[in-house]
């Protein structure tokens, strides 16, 4: 999992056109340089990951813990767009994905970065593939933030966001109803717990920097 470096004495020149990093399973196409299961960047052997993103009948507030190599909102839902309703972002400004009118929608790409609300007309799962971020900073706006959860690991939303709760006024998910966590009253709050493939709203008193990496 993640990036193995690489020299060229090390690539392989396998069967059906394919080169292996070797010392793992992974491939690329070596006539076209596109990724196949895995892609080479930058001198690394890139190993691709997938994720399975459970979504249930109406509203689902998510987000996705990949760096996608197509990331135009079409493509990442097209193996369930037949049963979105709609597509909900926000990025200093609320932003809408219309199945039914895609030319007029203005959430045209999806990030590792952002929560997104999905309404869906029944349950499905949305399988996504992609590079794990190594990059897990996420720069908060005062005011509102739809952001991702990028550890790999439930935990508790204290721990998660001490480094910044000083500045924090709430935070908002969603699992089969809204819940809150209000760092002036964490006794009454029922949002205790953050997941991995889940979106939040948090609200900030002033801007601040989120950095997973040390939290995680």
């Amino acid at each position: 999992i993640g990036t193995k470096n690489f020299s060229v004495s090390e690539i392989k020149e396998c069967t059906y056109g394919q080169t292996k990093c070797e010392g793992t399973d992974y491939y690329i196409c070596s006539e076209y340089n596109q990724w196949v299961n895995q892609g080479i960047i930058g001198g690394e052997c890139v190993v691709i990951e997938s994720a399975i993103i459970s979504l249930n009948q109406s509203w689902n507030l998510i987000s996705i813990p990949l760096i996608l190599q197509n990331d135009s909102v079409e493509f990442v839902f097209s193996s369930i767009m037949n049963k979105v309703i709609v597509i909900n972002g926000f990025d200093n400004g609320a932003k809408t994905y219309d199945p039914q009118l895609p030319e007029f929608s203005d959430l045209h790409n999806i990030d590792y970065k952002h929560g997104y609300w999905v309404k869906m007309t029944q349950p499905a799962n949305l399988t996504i593939t992609g590079t794990i971020p190594q990059n897990k900073i996420i720069t908060l706006n005062q005011n509102w933030n739809l952001i991702s959860y990028l550890c790999n690991q439930s935990k508790n939303i204290s721990q998660i966001f001490a480094p910044i709760m000083n500045k924090v006024i709430v935070i908002n998910g969603f699992e089969n109803g809204a819940l809150t966590y209000d760092p002036q009253l964490p006794e009454f709050s029922d949002l205790q717990i953050i997941k991995p493939n889940h979106g939040y709203w948090i609200k900030m008193n002033q801007s601040a920097v989120m950095d997973y990496n040390s939290v995680c």
